[in-house]
């Protein structure tokens, strides 16, 4: 597998797309069958969250270009 597909795969993107259709609106069918399909992915979104961030700590050229714990978003 490519990295880069992979890096794209787990990115912040991937995870706020998890999270706003986790939060879809139920006023619709779609809406009910699309919030339906994404309850339970909260550990999914987790995940692809902290694989972004070690990316983003493996591609860095110097220490100080890396994420540090001043940095680290909570």
């Amino acid at each position: 597998m490519n990295v880069r597909l992979c890096a794209q795969l787990f990115s912040n993107k991937t995870a706020m797309a998890f999270n706003i259709l986790r939060n879809q609106q139920e006023d619709t069918e779609v809406g009910k069958l699309i919030k339906s399909n994404f309850q339970g992915t909260e550990n999914i979104e987790r995940l692809t969250k902290m694989m972004n961030d070690v990316f983003d700590i493996l591609n860095l050229r110097f220490c100080k270009e890396g994420i540090v714990h001043a940095t680290w978003e909570n």
